[in-house]
């Protein structure tokens, strides 16, 4: 039927992860070779494993004299992370953070400087603001225009080259505990708010 326009699947399905974080993209002239699909799918398996490493709270103690000094040397630590991954960021000379949606397939991403359509691209997202190491991924990307006019710039939209199945499950579970948290903060400002 004329006048009809086709409806364009759906770019995501299922959970996804949304922030406001440096995404830095470069064009490729050729598609990765195994070895930069390799090196990426490990450095991006590592990169999730010691996010989800450092997210998880230490078992309780019996001891808790033992505990309360756990403890002290975690917030040592924690505020050492927190200087150093200040330093680096400075020096890396990140861009500005954009909103960022993003699941094991592939990510979208709103930006005022948006590359060519239909390139080849290697884009490097840093999902953790504590660990200025990136996640690394290829693919092709498709631009176009934002709908909403008080919005400027483009969107676009990259499906990931051979994602590799571990990767995509550790995104996967970071991604389901991104999600909880949201709800336990959600749950909590309520609680707070109905006092």
């Amino acid at each position: 039927m004329q006048g009809l326009k086709e409806r364009e699947p759906p770019f995501f399905d299922g959970l996804v992860y949304e922030a406001r974080v440096p995404l830095v993209w470069r064009y490729l002239e050729l598609r990765p070779d195994e070895k930069q699909i390799v090196f990426a799918n490990t450095a991006n398996e590592q990169l999730l494993r010691l996010i989800t490493s450092l997210s998880e709270k230490p078992q309780e103690a019996v001891d808790g004299e033992f505990h309360a000094e756990l403890e002290r040397i975690d917030l040592k630590i924690t505020v050492l992370l927190d200087m150093a991954s200040h330093i680096i960021r400075d020096q890396l000379n990140l861009p500005a953070p954009e909103p960022v949606r993003m699941d094991a397939r592939g990510a979208e991403w709103t930006t005022a400087n948006p590359p060519e359509t239909k390139r080849l691209l290697n884009a490097k997202v840093y999902i953790d603001p504590e660990l200025p190491r990136p996640l690394e991924f290829f693919g092709l990307c498709q631009v176009s225009e934002l709908t909403d006019p008080a919005q400027r710039g483009a969107r676009v939209r990259m499906r990931f080259i051979r994602v590799g199945q571990a990767v995509a499950d550790e995104l996967e579970k970071f991604i389901f505990r991104q999600h909880r948290k949201e709800i336990a903060m959600q749950r909590d400002a309520l609680k707070g708010g109905s006092r």
